[in-house]
């Protein structure tokens, strides 16, 4: 058999056996990059199979999936929202586990002609935004395929950043699931690494899985603080670090890319909140030391780095891609929702944030999609990000939920690339030329449900006002499972399960009311003490006890 050049797709060299059953036939297939014994492996798997075998393995897979359906669940009052979600769902579980090979842009299914963009991984958002969805909808592990890939790419990425003359990793667009770039063109994009370890911050706030910070995210960490110590800029008159030479969007050549900015300032406000807990830990081998002076260093990027830059929009302040350009955005109206990635996925921004940095958001999201023109709500690129963007900036939630059902439905007043996106009947997303990635996009309807990137938990914060729905076991920062109801205009509880014991609180959504606490385990309920500070609910919790947050 020919061998075929790397690709995400599949390995370099598979083949598939066929071996009759009693009730229908069974594919097995073998092989790996590189493989050279995969048809005999193939037929040995095939015709060693008996009946009790493949139904013991289908009594796992009917386990796997009940196990999967039983992490979480929404309702949302609405059908087409609810066939998407969990038919992104499904579709990841389908596609991205432990010890496999994750998607790349076409997914890992393709049945016939060209596949779009070679199906390689692309590292300026494509690649990541598969998963941003996961955490929040308590599947973490979903993930796991895609931290080997990005850890994969360091030993290319260092060299890839000596041949550019500095420290650390850096990493190019394009990349394939062994261990390289497809090449090793970077298009003037210093951030795609920082990028990608946006993926590896989420799982550890999510999880305060302590083994996954050291193992897998700090090997990444360390490099990109180097990388940056490296080209961080001091500008002693306006006493501020700048980032030069970088562009916003491929082959630009920009100053202070607006989400250059919101990566880097993520990645020092999450390296020094988890110092104290690196310093003398083991990773990979290393004993980690952060000394003094590093930590200094890093408050002085997170106090002192230069501004998202903003412009006048129809007399409005709007955020702008980044500091040398003089419109907000390349295309305009309609274009790459990229000059809001500080908002999200960088997570830079959050509803407790300064009211003027996010009422220049929300301007932005206005921008950006004019009602009687060309809009990026239904732009190629902005599936699995302008919701987002849009529903973490406060954005009214009639509006995003109108946007987002009008794509589903097919009928967005215009095709973006000359191809229509819509939900298809088996409730995946045909897009104009890419693919996977707009599972992303769940993530919009649980930051409608739940928001906690700053660590307050708030439960329905941004949601229509006459719309009932309910949530179980969504995941926030902290390590929390949360679940609660919205009905008749108000939230009827809160109920939280504190799988690490980290200190908890929650914005609270009954305002002028009488709140309490009851911790419950065993069956047994007591009060417990909180503390309200500015109608923020505040308590220690214990791992592994359940609390309800209520006001009755």
């Amino acid at each position: 058999m020919r061998a075929r050049p790397p690709s995400p797709l599949i390995s370099a060299e598979t083949v598939t056996a066929r071996v009759e059953l009693i009730d229908g036939d069974i594919t097995v297939v073998a092989g790996g990059y590189n493989a050279t014994d995969h048809i005999a492996k193939a037929k040995e798997s095939a015709t060693s199979l008996t009946s009790q075998g493949v139904d013991d393995l289908y009594a796992k897979h009917l386990e796997w999936w009940k196990t999967y359906w039983s992490k979480s669940y929404v309702t949302l009052g609405d059908e087409l929202l609810e066939k998407f979600y969990y038919g992104a769902l499904y579709v990841l579980g389908c596609s991205t586990r432990e010890g496999s090979i994750p998607p790349g842009l076409a997914g890992p299914w393709h049945l016939n002609g060209p596949i779009c963009w070679s199906n390689k991984y692309t590292l300026d958002y494509n690649f990541m935004a598969t998963w941003w969805g996961v955490y929040s909808s308590n599947r973490p592990e979903l993930a796991l395929p895609y931290y080997e890939v990005i850890l994969g790419l360091l030993p290319a990425g260092r060299l890839l950043a000596q041949e550019h003359g500095t420290k650390g990793v850096l990493f190019g667009v394009n990349a394939h699931a062994w261990n390289g770039f497809t090449d090793t063109r970077t298009l003037n994009m210093k951030g795609n690494a920082s990028l990608a370890a946006l993926n590896f911050i989420m799982h550890y706030q999510y999880t305060q899985d302590e083994r996954f910070l050291l193992d897998k995210a700090w090997p990444l960490l360390k490099e990109l603080a180097v990388f940056w110590e490296d080209n961080l800029v001091w500008e002693e008159g306006a006493a501020r670090w700048v980032i030069r030479d970088s562009g916003a969007r491929e082959g630009q050549k920009d100053t202070n890319a607006i989400n250059d900015l919101g990566h880097v300032s993520t990645l020092f406000r999450f390296l020094l909140s988890v110092s104290d807990l690196l310093e003398g830990k083991r990773s990979r081998g290393e004993v980690i030391h952060i000394t003094d002076g590093q930590k200094e260093k890093w408050r002085s990027y997170v106090k002192n780095l230069s501004a998202f830059p903003t412009i006048l929009f129809d007399g409005k302040k709007v955020f702008k891609e980044a500091e040398n350009r003089t419109r907000m955005s390349l295309g305009m109206a309609g274009d790459n929702s990229d000059v809001l990635m500080h908002v999200f996925p960088s997570e830079a921004l959050s509803l407790g944030s300064d009211p003027e940095l996010l009422q220049i958001a929300r301007n932005t999201v206005d921008a950006l999609n004019p009602v009687e023109k060309k809009a990026s709500w239904f732009q190629a690129n902005c599936f699995p990000k302008i919701y987002t963007q849009a529903v973490r900036s406060g954005y009214p939630a009639e509006t995003i939920v109108e946007n987002l059902k009008t794509i589903l439905a097919g009928r967005q007043p215009y095709d973006d690339r000359g191809d229509h996106v819509f939900l298809r009947n088996n409730l995946t997303i045909v897009p104009p030329v890419h693919g996977i990635e707009s599972v992303g996009a769940i993530e919009a309807i649980n930051s409608m449900l739940l928001q906690s990137h700053d660590h307050t938990i708030r439960v329905f914060p941004v949601w229509m006002k006459d719309k009932p729905a309910r949530f179980k076991d969504l995941r926030a920062y902290g390590a929390f499972l949360v679940s609660s109801e919205y009905a008749n205009g108000r939230v009827g509880f809160i109920d939280i399960t504190s799988e690490a014991g980290r200190p908890c609180k929650v914005a609270n959504p009954w305002p002028g009311k009488t709140c309490e606490v009851i911790s419950s385990v065993g069956g047994r309920q007591e009060k417990v003490d909180f503390r309200l500070d500015e109608n923020v609910i505040q308590f220690s919790t214990e791992k592994g006890k359940q609390y309800r947050v209520q006001a009755p």
